[in-house]
């Protein structure tokens, strides 16, 4: 049987937070039947991009209904995993083709909830985004500097409190994003890794929409031991990570 679950004074037919764990609905849970989006031929000759079953249903555990609009760069599974928590996603795609295959698997697992799909660069639409985001998610391109790009559009829509997963942070660009966000730790604290370690979760804790210059960052000699110690849990992290 199919679990209900209300959002916002309306019944929808959805997975819940256990997804299919205890009944027999398995085909129809995007976490235990996840499509190949990244192929276009089911797989055949290539699908890249996706995530393992491990950090899928992290990603699910850290992001509920609470996040309210979800606003991410890249798209693929992760869209499928905020539409069973989340009423609003707005991706920005640079592939018209994926588009259309995750318009497809939102049918296929019947989820209900608003998407938006922009196919484009992010460094032109994510400025013209006029919503408050309970969380982010950084995953489009990934070379110097378009996470950085990112990142300064979405601390703009993402609310105090709202949460900031940074994906493939084995690559050097978000990998010194992550690194410079801890230094200021003020305003961006670690939360939680994924399984594999290659995708990071940070809670925003200011409600500027602009981050202080250096000078303003408020650190502090008896901060270093705390930053060293930061740098080296996503080191050590990266070093599993071939």
């Amino acid at each position: 049987m199919r679990k209900f679950r209300k959002r916002n004074s309306k019944i929808v037919n959805s997975p819940s937070r256990e997804s299919c764990l205890d009944h027999d609905d398995q085909k129809n849970c995007p976490l235990c039947n996840p499509p190949l989006l990244h192929s276009w031929d089911g797989g055949k000759s290539w699908n890249t991009g996706g995530m393992n079953t491990a950090d899928a249903r992290w990603l699910h555990s850290i992001s509920d209904s609470k996040s309210g609009s979800v606003v991410e760069t890249g798209a693929g599974l992760s869209t499928l995993i905020f539409g069973m928590t989340s009423a609003k996603v707005v991706s920005v795609v640079v592939e018209e083709d994926l588009i259309q295959r995750i318009r497809t698997s939102i049918k296929d697992f019947e989820l209900d909830f608003e998407w938006q799909s922009h196919c484009g660069v992010s460094e032109m639409f994510l400025p013209l985004v006029d919503i408050q985001a309970g969380l982010c998610l950084i995953d489009g391109g990934h070379g110097f500097p378009t996470p950085y790009v990112d990142f300064y559009f979405m601390n703009r829509i993402l609310v105090n409190g709202g949460m900031l997963i940074i994906d493939d942070i084995q690559l050097p660009a978000p990998r010194e994003l992550v690194l410079n966000l801890i230094e200021s730790r003020y305003f961006y604290k670690l939360e939680s890794f994924s399984p594999s370690g290659k995708t990071v979760a940070l809670r925003k804790s200011t409600n500027s929409v602009q981050l202080p210059d250096f000078g303003g960052m408020g650190r502090d000699v008896a901060n270093t031991l705390d930053i060293d110690s930061a740098r080296q849990i996503i080191e050590s992290s990266l070093k599993g990570i071939s």
